[in-house]
């Protein structure tokens, strides 16, 4: 039976708009995402790739809860999480900016590359986002970083952790209760298969999520876990 005419799938409608429509604008027009000018090179135009450069962390970074004695051994962060890093991740994060995703993982490679000859890593570890949030978001950055890391620089990727379905937010929490609300449970899904593991988080304000995930990794085995997220927010600079 031919379709009426003037009717219009709803389902294709949503998918067009809120996904397709999106992804196929940043790549046809060249529109930088952050400046939004027009430009000749990827995803990034050139002023703001030199921007992004200022706000790289090339030290080590120490977070309230993970000063020692702590289960992580070392935490480390690409970005500091301000101006254009935040409006980056947001975007990707909450926004469905899917190409993002293939500049973001750029960066988060490009710093995982550069410490392997510092860190004996056999094996990444999401924190991955709660099934619920996955759900509503149409996305899962920690674990979208993982398996792009793991494709391009041929290291074992194990989703060992589970989560509540919906833990509490912590987005825009205060400092005390973002460390309390750190200590929701986190279940050991499948114990890992290396004994020296690389954490992976997309933003680290106090550390308190990502500790109370060392701990049952620790507790499962693990003898060396790192910390290595996309951002660190400060919390003396951070809302």
């Amino acid at each position: 039976m031919p379709a009426l005419k003037g009717k219009r799938n709803p389902l294709a409608q949503i998918v067009w708009r809120e996904i397709l429509s999106p992804f196929l604008s940043l790549y046809s027009t060249r529109i930088c995402p952050l400046c939004h000018r027009e430009h000749q090179l990827g995803l990034l135009c050139l002023s703001c790739l030199r921007r992004l450069r200022s706000f790289r962390l090339r030290l080590p970074i120490e977070p309230e809860a993970l000063k020692p004695p702590s289960p992580v051994t070392s935490s480390w962060a690409c970005l500091r999480y301000e101006g254009p890093v935040r409006e980056l991740v947001l975007g990707y994060k909450f926004h469905r900016r899917y190409p993002l995703l293939r500049l973001l993982s750029w960066i988060f490679n490009q710093k995982l590359r550069e410490l392997l000859p510092k860190l004996r890593i056999g094996l990444l570890v999401p924190i991955s986002t709660p099934a619920l949030r996955r759900l509503l978001r149409t996305t899962d950055m920690p674990s979208d970083l993982a398996r792009h890391a793991s494709r391009s620089l041929k290291i074992p990727f194990q989703a060992c952790l589970s989560r509540p379905l919906l833990p509490p937010r912590q987005l825009g929490k205060p400092r005390k209760e973002r460390l309390a609300l750190g200590k929701e449970a986190f279940r050991l899904r499948t114990p890992p298969k290396s004994p020296r593991l690389l954490l992976i988080d997309d933003v680290l304000t106090t550390g308190a999520t990502v500790k109370a995930a060392a701990e049952v990794l620790r507790q499962a085995g693990a003898k060396e876990i790192h910390v290595l997220t996309l951002a660190y927010a400060d919390p003396a600079t951070s809302p």
